[in-house]
Parts: C-alpha cells; structure tokens; sequence
C-alpha cells in the first residue's frame, strides 16, 4: 500500500513515482495498491502483474499510466453518509479497503509526502495534515475494524494486527519518538534521519529488487526484517550516483521489538543527565555541563538542529567525559544506549543505517528532539509543550529536555530599566491548536480540525519557519530598556 500526499509541492515527483511504478509493475506472488491524493479527486492505482519481464525492449510499450477516481464514505454526527476528504479519514479508508480486497501474509503501508518528524505536521497538505498520534490512532483503528462484528469473520486477513513494515517516504521520520508512537500497530520503520530529496524513494528500483527476489525465492530477505534492511540498501544504492549533485541523503531501518530495552536504557541516561545539570549550582562553571552541550553542539544534527542523532550524541558526550575522566555514570549510561541502538556488528532497535553524501555521514539510524531552545509557535504554544503529548513523553527524556533548556539558557543582561518580554523564539507564520489528541468525533468528517484560514500563512505552510534567533543558541527572550552605560 501506497499512500501518495500530494497537494502540495510534490505532486509532480510522486506522479514521477507512479510512472516507476507503472513501468515495472510486480511479481504474480503479491499485489501493490497505490492512493495518490491531490486535493481533487482521489486518485487509486492497481499496479499491474508481470509488466516487467525482463524484456528491454518493452519499454517502449508501456501503456499510459491511468489512475481511477474512487470514493470514500463515512458518516457524520448524525448518522448521515457524507465522502471522506480529510487526510486521517482518507488513510484510514484505503488502508482498510486494500487489506479486505488483497488479503495476505504481510502488509507494508508506504506513506509519501512531507515530513518533520516529532515536531510538526505529517504528510502536510493545503487542507489538512497528520499529527505523530494520528498515524497510530489510524492503525489502532484498523485493527479495531477487523476484529469487530461485523467484520470479525474477515480477522485472518488482518492476523497479525500490525502493519509489518511502514514506510516513510518522507523528511525527518526515523526519530525514536515516532518509532515509541507506533510500536503497538508496527513491526518495522524504514525512513530518513534527515532530509529526503524531491524525488524521494526510488519506487521503480524497489519493486524490480522486490520481483527478483520474489522470483528467486529468496524466503528470507522476503521476510519483513530481510525485506526492510534490502529495501535500505537499495535506496542508498540509487542516490550514490546523485553525489555527481553533491546531495546527501540517509535511510535506516528500525525493529520496534527492541523499544523496550531501548525505552529503559535512554530513561537511565535522561535521568543521569538531568541529576548533573541540576546539581549545578548558579554563576559556576560545571566540566559536565559544558561536556552536554559541546557533544549537542558537535552530534549530527538535522532540521536546523532541533534534531540529533543520538547514538553520536551518545559517542561524543561519552568520549568527552572519558578525556576528562568525569561523570563515569553518565558514560557508562550512554554505553548502554548506544548497544540498545546497535551497531553494524550487533544490530538493536536499528537493523541497518546507511548514507550517501557528506551532510549525513554520522547519522546512525535514530534521531531524537533535542532543541538547543524552546521554541514556539505564533500563539506562543511551546514545542515542548505539543512534544508532551507525545507516548515518547513517557520516557524521561521530556525532563530532562526542560531542565536542559533551563540550565543553558543564556543569563538575562543586568539592568535597572523596564523589563521587557520579546517574541524571539516565536515563530513567525507558525500557528498550531493548542496540544491535545485528536478528536475522535470530528477528525474524518468534513468538520474542519484545524483553523484553516488562520494556522499558517502561505509561505510557511509546513510549519518549518525559523525563529529570530541569532548567533545565541538559546538566548534570553526577556530584556531590559537599557540606560546606555549599563554594564554586567
């Protein structure tokens, strides 16, 4: 299953991946359902069978790609049938039509569109988008819908009760607050740490890998964890050819069976961390403060480094408190993350992180938020705030994050004039609901979710605006009038 959102800038790439699609088609031994949603009219796509059979000269027969128009429904508050136009609505209806129509062994939800991880829209478009909650409560439900009258008796063709492997075709998605989120209704997570390219996963590369081993037999890397690392490697195999562009790019697969261990090992070192900054005593240097910040100033980072990768946080943080022989707890605890995460030689949570290109040599699957601020949005509603709401809150890596940002936050400059409060870590045209889950009631009907004519402005419509935050990493937002002369 393939779910294309494409109202937005990246229509045209996503048709580009239906023409892959379209031109390769799959093996007899499964079935491939694409959903491309610009904003009109949805758009379903069959994938043809056996449309690639080795014959170089069929590439010129291929037929024109024609996608069909289909609906649909669902009711509203009173009862009433009304078609289903919203995002959640949408993806909820065609990932339960496909699972009754092509029942199998294992499923694999695509998702296409544009992403910005833990904080931040999903899959946005001009009308509507999803939240991190959103996509598990999507699945949650599907569950539901098979395992309930009337559709009890079609429980086989959902046995597992979890989507085997879901794809994220998108920016910013390999992040552990997402993976945390979605391990009730997910086995596996392929995406990107960091910025995927327009023309995002190589679809027609993937499906003709999928057919060879399909024909080969290849039991095993046919399997969801087999299939899921292959489908890393042939991303990255496709973009090392785009270095001739310079682009970097990254892709990793994650088991979400070892969340637990993961969960329990990054709430020790949250913790360790948290007791440090805390210990510090105001107006006094701190050697394990000052270890904290310069290893998050020299991990990898990714969406304008609200992001980190946290096994290298982890390497950098340790190998500083090794030199300096501090804080034997707090490398001991990072120790044990970053075997939690995995490495090449004893795969974790991450089965398999590659890169190609420069920018994201140090990504090393899972990325986690770790802002150098605490931004907001236009209404002053916090980051930390929305990330609370998250089931990743859950872990201790929350507070910590508060306490990190309290501690770092540079001191307000003396003064005797009026204090003033300044919207420097607003951003601009950035305007989000208050946090909160979904509405169940309203969130697949026509009832708007968001307030659309005021949520954004038109040239920051995915919600990635920066603040007005300069050369301080996280300055002070108050200030007072000065009288010139006044010194610290």
């Amino acid at each position: 299953m393939i779910y294309m959102s494409g109202d937005n800038n990246l229509a045209e790439e996503m048709i580009g991946g239906l023409q892959q699609i379209h031109g390769t088609g799959v093996n007899t031994l499964f079935n491939a359902v694409a959903l491309f949603d610009s904003g009109g009219p949805l758009k379903k796509y069959v994938v043809p069978q056996q449309r690639d059979q080795g014959n170089s000269s069929q590439s010129f027969d291929i037929p024109r790609l024609e996608l069909t128009t289909v609906d649909f429904e669902g009711k509203d508050e009173k009862g009433e049938k009304i078609k289903i136009r919203r995002v959640p609505g949408v993806l909820k209806a065609f990932v339960t039509d496909t699972v009754r129509n092509y029942p199998a062994k294992n499923y694999m939800l695509v998702l296409s569109g544009h992403g910005s991880g833990a904080v931040g829209d999903f899959l946005a478009s001009r009308s509507s988008s999803l939240s991190i909650q959103d996509i598990r409560g999507i699945l949650q439900e599907v569950q539901q819908e098979f395992a309930r009258s009337p559709y009890a008796t079609e429980s086989a063709k959902y046995p597992k009760g979890k989507i085997d492997i879901l794809g994220l075709d998108s920016c910013l998605m390999s992040m552990a607050e997402v993976a945390y989120e979605v391990r009730s209704v997910v086995s596996y997570v392929v995406g990107a740490e960091g910025f995927e390219p327009n023309t995002g996963w190589p679809y027609g590369r993937l499906l003709k890998r999928l057919n060879s081993l399909a024909t080969l037999g290849n039991s095993e890397l046919l399997e969801a964890e087999g299939l899921a690392t292959d489908m890393v490697r042939t991303y990255i195999e496709n973009y090392v050819d785009y270095r001739y562009a310079d682009l970097s790019t990254d892709q990793a697969a994650l088991d979400l069976t070892r969340i637990p261990v993961f969960q329990e090992r990054l709430s020790l070192l949250a913790m360790a961390l948290q007791q440090a900054l805390e210990r510090q005593k105001p107006n006094e240097t701190d050697p394990i403060k000052d270890a904290i910040l310069l290893a998050h100033w020299e991990a990898q980072g990714y969406k304008d480094e609200q992001y980190v990768d946290l096994w290298d946080f982890c390497h950098c943080l340790s190998e500083r408190c090794e030199k300096a022989k501090i804080a034997p707890e707090i490398r001991n605890a990072c120790y044990a993350v970053q075997q939690a995460i995995g490495t090449s030689i004893e795969p974790g949570l991450v089965l398999l992180s590659c890169y190609s290109g420069s920018a994201f040599q140090h990504s090393n699957g899972v990325s986690v938020f770790f802002p150098w601020a605490d931004l907001t949005d236009a209404a002053g509603v916090s980051d930390l705030d929305h990330y609370s709401q998250l089931q990743f809150a859950e872990t201790a890596w929350a507070g910590f994050l508060r306490v990190y940002l309290d501690k770092t936050r540079r001191r307000l400059r003396p003064g005797v004039g009026r204090l003033e409060t300044s919207r420097l870590n607003y951003r601009r045209g950035v305007l989000t609901a208050k946090p909160g889950k979904y509405d169940d009631a309203t969130r697949y009907d026509d009832a708007t979710r968001y307030d659309d004519a005021t949520r954004y402005d038109d040239a920051t419509r995915f919600g990635m605006a920066s603040s007005r935050i300069a050369s301080m990493k996280n300055p002070p937002v108050n200030w007072h009038i000065p009288t010139c002369g006044d010194s610290y």
